[in-house]
């Protein structure tokens, strides 16, 4: 089934990079630009990433306003926010000196906080988890505080036997024939390897915040024999 989605991504992209390479070139501009079309039928904000070679680009700003644009150099080019992109149609970008101010965006790493002008994050580090969301519009607290588990919570489970065959009698009418189809056979009993449920604790944090984006990663440890890593990783981006 996935094949369906990349063949026609395969038909499609061809031409309208070609059409949008078109749309780029044929305008009367002098000097490098980028181009940012907005195929929906309504009028959208949104926040661009593009490939350009280092020391290209600094700042941005709108070919037609004149007006600085929210951008940040990243490891992977330029990200910047697209404001006020008109339905079907495009708006057009060129180089400025400068990058613009951080705008709504804070954080506070002994707080552990990281907040724009729409929501405010709190992180619980020794958990791993998102200790509270705030909507700043409505003053509404999106996490429910009294779930056994954290928002965000890395959770490893390991199943026996026993757990399958609860599952199949609680959710299955009747068992046919191909009902193991649902699980996982060959199972090991309780008796040999019980279920477990872990979670890795005492996370490192660490917050980077640009002009576009604030970005808070919580990594830790995971214990055992397949010994690795697991990180949370939440972003908020300017004026969103």
């Amino acid at each position: 089934h996935g094949a369906y989605i990349r063949e026609a991504e395969g038909a499609v992209a061809p031409a309208l990079a070609k059409h949008m390479a078109a749309l780029a070139r044929d305008l009367k501009i002098e000097g490098p630009r980028i181009v940012v079309f907005n195929p929906l039928p309504w009028v959208r904000d949104e926040v661009v990433s593009v490939e350009v070679p280092e020391g290209t680009l600094r700042g941005l700003q709108d070919a037609t306003t004149g007006q600085k644009v929210p951008s940040e150099v990243r490891a992977t080019g330029l990200r910047f926010l697209a404001l006020d992109i008109p339905a079907m149609g495009y708006r057009t970008y060129v180089g400025a000196k400068d990058e613009s101010g951080d705008g709504d965006l804070a954080s506070d790493v002994d707080s552990a906080t990281v907040q724009n002008g729409a929501f405010c994050l709190k992180f619980d580090p020794s958990r791993g988890v998102v200790e509270s969301l705030v909507d700043k519009r409505s003053d509404r607290q999106l996490v429910d505080k009294t779930s056994k588990y954290g928002f965000g919570q890395y959770l490893y489970e390991r199943f026996d036997e026993e757990n399958v065959a609860a599952f199949f009698k609680a959710y299955l009418k009747y068992l046919p024939g191909w009902a193991p189809h649902f699980g996982r056979s060959e199972m090991p009993p309780a008796s040999e390897v019980g279920y477990s449920a872990t979670s890795p604790r005492d996370f490192t944090l660490d917050i980077s915040q640009g002009n576009v984006s604030i970005r808070a990663t919580m990594t830790a440890k995971i214990d055992g024999d397949g010994a690795g890593s697991v990180s949370l990783v939440t972003t908020l981006y300017r004026e969103q």
